[in-house]
């Protein structure tokens, strides 16, 4: 039996971190836009994945405790190297703290 698979259209988030050269995001949608605080532009990589682990883990850490009373984990980072289909993806960069 085949099988069905459901994704949206559009998919509106933000990111922890940005680098000069890509951006961590869902996949499987349509289109994404993406609404992102500049503080979170790095220069590289590994500046990225230092910033999620030293800064925007322990505030997401400490916030699921605070409201869900469990912690949190960094699961899963995507990065986009390129994409393929123009337009398909949108990042608006907002001069103000935005999230971690």
């Amino acid at each position: 039996m085949p099988s069905a698979r459901i994704a949206p259209d559009q998919r509106v988030g933000t990111i922890k971190t940005v680098n000069e050269y890509g951006a961590e995001l869902v996949r499987d949608v349509g289109h994404v836009d993406l609404v992102v605080g500049t503080q979170k532009i790095v220069a590289d990589l590994e500046e990225g994945f230092r910033r999620i682990e030293e800064y925007a883990f322990p505030l997401e850490d400490a916030r699921a405790q605070a409201a869900y009373g469990i912690h949190s984990a960094v699961n899963k980072v995507l990065i986009i190297n390129r994409e393929i289909t123009p337009g398909r993806i949108t990042v608006v960069f907002v001069d103000e703290v935005l999230g971690f």
